[in-house]
């Protein structure tokens, strides 16, 4: 179960996401006698598991941590006899982290104003800047941590910024 699917698109926004915004594996362990015991752990790599697992209807739920890499859950499963399996996942990359945009300052030359932004996020990384004229009704969408808005009319302008990871998380607008 997840929020994101690992290198899928989320169709909503028409993006693609390195990460998982949280995510839950579930476990299922059954014998054809008994289990006995089961235990897990979760690691950056191979990892011999120790801490106890409650099965209900042979059946567990174990929600990933947000981690700057890839974290793999690894499950012993011991029936009743004293036989041992062991199997581990495939490595995972989840941040339920929002990143932060801690600065934006501004540069007006004629009929230009270009934004800049500093931003960071400290598990998956930013992925993209997000840049308003209109107060946050529209944005354009930019790599970039600076973006100018060329041939603007005389008016008045309110300029709204956030940025987004690559799990699809979204700082506060500023």
């Amino acid at each position: 179960k997840g929020n994101f699917v690992l290198d899928e698109e989320d169709t909503a926004n028409h993006v693609k996401y390195e990460y998982y915004k949280s995510l839950y594996l579930d476990v299922t362990a059954t014998d054809n006698d008994q289990i006995n015991d089961v235990k897990y752990c979760i690691s950056s790599s191979s990892c011999t598991p120790s801490t106890s697992l409650t099965l209900t209807n042979d059946k567990s739920t174990i929600q990933m941590p947000s981690a700057s890499g890839g974290e793999i859950l690894c499950v012993k499963v011991t029936d009743r006899v004293g036989n041992i399996t062991t199997k581990c996942s495939d490595e995972y990359k989840v941040d339920g982290n929002v990143p932060t945009l801690s600065n934006m300052t501004y540069t007006n030359i004629s009929n230009s104003v270009t934004i800049n932004l500093t931003a960071s996020d400290s598990h998956s990384g930013v992925y993209k800047y997000l840049y308003s004229k209109d107060g946050g009704t529209t944005f354009v969408s930019s790599p970039n941590s600076n973006y100018t808005f060329t041939n603007l009319e005389d008016g008045s302008y309110v300029f709204v910024s956030k940025v987004i990871d690559k799990a699809g998380n979204e700082s506060e607008i500023k």
